[in-house]
């Protein structure tokens, strides 16, 4: 029979799969967390992970490609490897912070051999700033906006997943979608979206920056997910 409750009294390590889904204890945390396998990156936001291979979701794998690290950086920008190996693409961005207090991360994507900053980009964004909901669109623009009110203390970190749809198509504008979390102020902060830009000549990369100031810290993956 499925097990329905966790063990009591677990070590660190401990393993248990409730309903079909492996967890791992974290004594550092002091609970379960949710368990993929992993070759090259032993965590993902934090959490410790089990295994080896490559993260396993929804019936396909993730597969690491590369990555970058912040430190004082203007840029970061990720591009080993988008080509039509995969349709779809996930970048992961860890422990990100900001030089400059109360700004914004912005992302551009290189099409057509450039990154493009010219008014061709669209996005819808909802986010939470200074305990306020709110929902916000743009057009012609010169970027996408990922995150806003990025604060620069050690503990105000901002984490992101992002997903880039059929990069290597050349009929189609080229999407991407993303979810955030961030300390902002002692508060707990999201920002969400989609966003696409009008070029439908290949992608082959996407590049982060803030709107003042260098990305101080933060560690950017790129994975290419297999359909099987």
């Amino acid at each position: 029979m499925p097990q329905w409750s966790f063990p009591s009294s677990p070590t660190n390590g401990q393993q248990a799969t409730i309903l079909g889904k492996l967890y791992q204890y974290d004594s550092s945390k002091n609970r379960w967390v949710s368990v993929v396998s992993i070759t090259g990156l032993k965590t993902v936001n934090g959490e410790s992970l089990a295994g080896s291979g490559d993260i396993i979701i929804g019936g396909g794998s993730l597969i690491f490609l590369s990555s970058a690290a912040a430190s004082s950086s203007a840029t970061i920008s990720l591009e080993t490897t988008f080509d039509s190996t995969y349709d779809q693409y996930l970048i992961l961005g860890t422990d990100i912070t900001p030089a400059t207090n109360t700004t914004e991360m912005h992302c551009r994507l290189k099409i057509g051999g450039s990154y493009l900053s010219t008014s061709t980009y669209s996005y819808v964004m909802n986010k939470t700033e200074a305990a306020t909901y709110s929902g916000e669109t743009g057009t012609s623009q010169a970027k996408i906006p990922i995150a806003v009110d990025l604060r620069n203390g050690s503990s105000e970190t901002f984490d992101f997943q992002m997903f880039v749809y059929s990069p290597a198509t050349t009929t189609k504008k080229k999407r991407v979608s993303w979810t955030g979390i961030r300390s902002s102020g002692g508060a707990t902060r999201f920002s969400n979206g989609v966003g696409d830009n009008t070029g439908t000549s290949a992608l082959t990369g996407v590049q982060f920056y803030m709107l003042s100031g260098n990305i101080a810290t933060g560690n950017f993956h790129l994975y290419g997910i297999k359909k099987s």
